[in-house]
Order: C-alpha cells, then structure tokens, then sequence
C-alpha cells in the first residue's frame, strides 16, 4: 500500500515539476528578465538559457512580404537586438542562403546604368511607365540599392520612376579624386549629362543619395584636398547640387547614406563562433556626420515663396534601431556586402521608405497632386 502510495506522490510531483517549467518558460519574456549566466565568448551557460523566449518564437516564424509599418519594423530589430544580447546564434533558416548572399543586390539592365568609362547611359523607366508623375533616382549605387524595394509603391501611386545612375560617382558637385586615376573627371562629365537630362526632363521630384567613401581635389589640382578642407567643400557642393535641382524639379528629397558595417557579412557570417552580437554593427560616428552634412545643406537650402520644397530623410531607421545595426532581422540578412543593403531586405522596407521620399498615392492639395 505505502508503495502504490509513493509512486503516486512522485508521479504528482513530476507533473507539479512540468507544470512548473511551463510556467516559467511562458512568463521569462514577459517579465524581460533570465537567470542565465553568460560566458567569456558572449554564450549562455545554463539549460534555462534554452527555454525559447517570446522573441525568438516570433523570429522563427517570417513575415511574408514588406513590413507593414514603422511599428512592426522596429518590432522585428528589437527582437534581432534581444537574441544578440543573449548570445543567440544566427537562426538557420535566414535568408538569403549564405552561399547566395553575395549576389543578393538589384542591378537593372548594363546600358541603363554608367560603368566605369562611361559618361553616359540610357535612362530606363521603372515603375508605373504610363504613370503621369515622374521621380527622377540621382545617384550612385548607394540609391539604385533600393531601387528594388520602391518599384511596386511607385508603380501603385501611378509614378514613373526614371534611375540616372553612375556607380561610385556621388551626385552632389563635388571634384572627385582616385588613387588610380588622380582627378576623376569621368564622374565630374556624367553629372553634367545627368543635369542635362533632368531640365528636359521636369520631373516631379528628383531624389538624390551618394556614398560617402570618397576623396576630393581642389579646383585645377591634381592632389588629394586637405582633410581638414573636406566638410565645407563637401557641404557646399551638396548645397550647390540642391540649388540646380531645384531649377529643374518641383521637389528635392536629399536622401542619406546608410551605417556601414565593421566586418564583411559574409566573413563574419561563415565564422566557426558567428552569432548575433559578433555580426552586429554600431551607427558610427562617420555614419551620423556625413548625414549630418546632408541634413545641414537641405536646412540652408533657398526657401523664397516660388523655391520648390527640399527635404532630408535618414535611411538608418529602416536598419538599425537605437544606434545598433543587427546583422539580420525578420530572418533576412539586411546587407550584402559592407555597406550597400540586400535586395530582400530592399523589398522588405521599400514601401516605407517610399513615401519619405515622394513616392506616394496622389493627396488632394499635396506636393505631388
């Protein structure tokens, strides 16, 4: 009888010890706190560390197609953010397939497109091609990497977008210098043309974005400018591009560079110890004082009553959230090579980044009405 009666207890106990367990598995994430202790490397120690919190349940499960708002994207970093700060590895099922991620990137046809040697190139529409508002693309690769993601919210709002791209030639006016080439006057010819175009062109609005990796000379010099000469040569000619936009299109949208990151993608992903926190990236400060260049000669630009509007617009909302940049999110990889963004992560964010840039559904009395 007394043993019949002890295997009962220890059979209540057993289910009493399960319920348990559930029951602090459910609650961790709410309460935001574990009992984990971390490792030398950034892991967790402990068998409770395994318990699968309320973040990574919604990691597992990816969000098809773009993210439906701001809020459900910053949703989707913090849960990035909190597996790093966990020392969680990176979720299997991420996509694009690593081996594939390299070629993760939106280039439209060659001929539509200035390549190195190249002044000149065909401009090819995209969107909405019958549309009857036009948004010229002005940049370098550093804009046609989200090309991707705003062909469908521009082709919606019934707009024709029309890309005038020259990779590694930023837009603004600017005496680009090479260490293989000296002055770069090939960059300084298709900004030429590109004007050009755009004052046949009229558009509704011009959008222009550039890289920042560059090295500028003096007017009629054939050496590198001083580096402490660089931020006012540099504003100035983001101020001088504005200024010549402005006579040709009926809105400017100054478009900034995104955060770069500390480590190639690929190598930091194919790391024996790859996890979240290695791979994640800090917003640097190069990062904030490029774009804040850019914000200051958009402030500074003409505003008398007949000037058309110029605005600014930070991309790295769309990739990082409180100054830390993780290597994925939504389990997609958001980069594909140090500093340009994936072309599924492209299309994931591109109908928000859209209308911040003037790519939008016609409003009565709006800017684009």
């Amino acid at each position: 009888m007394s043993r019949t009666h002890d295997a009962r207890r220890r059979t209540l106990l057993a289910v009493i010890r399960a319920l348990l367990l559930v029951l602090v598995a459910g609650l961790l994430p709410l309460l935001g706190t574990s009992s984990t202790s971390t490792s030398a490397d950034g892991g967790t120690s402990d068998a409770a560390s395994r318990v699968a919190s309320g973040a990574d349940l919604r990691l597992v499960a990816r969000t098809r197609g773009p993210a439906a708002d701001m809020a459900q994207l910053r949703r989707e970093l913090r849960t990035s953010l909190r597996r790093a700060d966990r020392g969680r590895g990176i979720p299997p099922r991420t996509q694009p397939r690593l081996q594939k991620l390299r070629q993760n990137k939106w280039n439209g046809p060659a001929r539509c497109t200035a390549d190195p040697g190249e002044t000149t190139a065909d401009i090819c529409a995209l969107g909405d091609l019958d549309g009857d508002r036009t948004v010229v693309l002005l940049g370098d690769s550093h804009l046609n990497m989200w090309i991707r993601g705003i062909q469908r919210p521009a082709r919606e709002a019934g707009i024709r977008l029309l890309p005038i791209i020259k990779f590694g030639c930023p837009p603004y006016e600017l005496r680009m210098w090479r260490f293989d080439l000296g002055p770069w006057e090939e960059c300084f010819t298709w900004r030429e043309w590109a004007h050009e175009q755009i004052e046949q062109i009229r558009p509704d609005v011009v959008v222009t974005s550039g890289h920042r990796n560059f090295t500028m000379s003096r007017d009629g010099e054939t050496t590198p400018m001083p580096e402490d000469e660089r931020d006012q040569a540099f504003l100035d000619g983001v101020s001088e591009t504005i200024e010549r936009l402005q006579d040709s299109a009926g809105r400017v949208v100054v478009l900034g560079d995104i955060n770069y990151l500390k480590e190639d993608p690929v190598k930091c992903l194919k790391r024996k110890r790859a996890s979240m926190r290695r791979c994640e990236s800090p917003v640097t400060a190069d990062t904030r004082h490029h774009n804040e260049i850019l914000a200051t000669a958009v402030a500074q630009a003409p505003s008398r009553l007949f000037d058309p509007p110029v605005d600014f617009h930070d991309p790295n909302d769309l990739i990082c959230l409180r100054g830390r940049c993780p290597i994925l999110a939504n389990l997609t990889y958001m980069y594909f090579d140090f500093f340009h963004v994936s072309r599924t992560w492209s299309k994931h964010v591109g109908p928000l980044l859209a209308p911040q840039i003037g790519i939008a559904p016609r409003e009565p009395g709006g800017l684009l009405s």
